[in-house]
């Protein structure tokens, strides 16, 4: 039985110990994302997961505890929960809510350009700056009456979600890593 190890590195400024708790939470979730795709592509049943923190002024490292998550349990939390919020200002590529789509879940995603880049109309937007935005679209989708439109964001995440499986994001990244291996360093 082999398990596989993904890091999540972060950069602080400090102890990471001083970043607030939610902040943390957030880190771990991504890691754990992360950790599922990679786990999937490498045909591994589960995988541990890290969050090492790196000091962005001296650069020193802060190696965090290690969990072993079974790959089953965040499918799990995503084809039973009836929204996933994915809440960002900025983001490269948030790769939770198409794990959510992956699985037949719903997302509700701050309106933001990669977002619209990923998702497209395979989710409820609201502005990441409005709370009461956020509420309303949440409402839409979690009363009775957004039943039709929580099973429309659904088909659409099927289709969203296809596009990022494993079988088609691995070959890119091989192509990408070996081009990087294959650059001279510049001197």
């Amino acid at each position: 039985d082999t398990a596989r190890c993904v890091e999540e590195v972060k950069t602080c400024r400090g102890d990471p110990a001083r970043l607030p708790a939610n902040q943390r939470a957030l880190h771990w979730a991504q890691a754990m994302v992360y950790g599922a795709l990679l786990c999937e592509a490498a045909g591994a049943p589960d995988w541990q997961v890290g969050v090492r923190y790196v000091d962005a002024l001296d650069h020193r490292p802060h190696p965090g505890p290690v969990r072993r998550v079974p790959a089953d349990e965040l499918r799990m939390l995503y084809r039973q929960a009836r929204v996933t919020v994915c809440p960002s200002f900025g983001e490269g590529f948030d790769y939770s809510g198409v794990e959510a789509m992956r699985c037949g879940g719903v997302v509700a995603a701050s309106d933001i350009p990669v977002h619209r880049d990923v998702y497209g109309d395979a989710a409820e937007y609201f502005s990441p700056y409005s709370a009461p935005d956020l509420v309303g679209a949440l409402h839409r989708l979690l009363a009775p009456e957004g039943e039709p439109r929580r099973e429309a964001l659904r088909r659409l995440g099927e289709q969203v979600s296809v596009q990022y499986t494993p079988e088609r994001i691995l070959p890119q990244w091989q192509d990408f890593l070996s081009q990087i291996g294959r650059q001279r360093p510049r001197p």
